[in-house]
């Protein structure tokens, strides 16, 4: 019982005070949240698996890091002001959005490979899913933002 609460508080440090990441996966039905390195080759500070409906997110991320995710991800969504700190909750509902179409993505075909081996149709299915989760974690990060005040 003890890792399980030392597990939630590792996890609640990555986000800002009075965001609550355990109720946000709960209230969407997600089993699972690991931190841990996404892989020697990825970039990406979160991910969901499937077949896990596992949200795993790297706790790695540097402030420098942090930094230019937020910048990346407000040249993508201007106006969204993330900050460094508010990074991983942006990240959260991105993944949380990835959840929330799981029968989606349990249906693309070689949805783990390579984008270079993929065909066009494959690759604009992935692009659409990227999209979808772009624009529900704007809508989420939005609606979390503005309780904030």
């Amino acid at each position: 019982m003890t890792e399980l609460f030392r597990g939630i508080a590792e996890v609640q440090a990555l986000f800002p005070a009075g965001f609550n990441p355990i109720r946000e996966c709960l209230k969407a039905g997600v089993s699972q949240i690991e931190l841990g390195a996404l892989g020697v080759y990825s970039k990406s500070p979160g991910s969901y698996d499937p077949d896990e409906q596992a949200i795993r997110l790297d706790p790695g991320l540097s402030a420098l890091d942090r930094e230019q995710l937020a910048r990346e991800i407000n040249k993508r969504h201007r106006g969204l002001g993330v900050t460094s700190e508010d990074v991983y909750v942006f990240v959260l509902f991105h993944e949380l959005a990835h959840h929330l179409r799981r029968r989606r993505l349990l249906g693309m075909p070689r949805r783990n490979g390579l984008l270079a081996r993929l065909s066009f149709w494959e690759r604009e299915e992935i692009f659409g899913e990227e999209y979808e989760a772009e624009a529900y974690a704007r809508k989420r990060f939005l609606e979390w933002k503005g309780g904030c005040r």
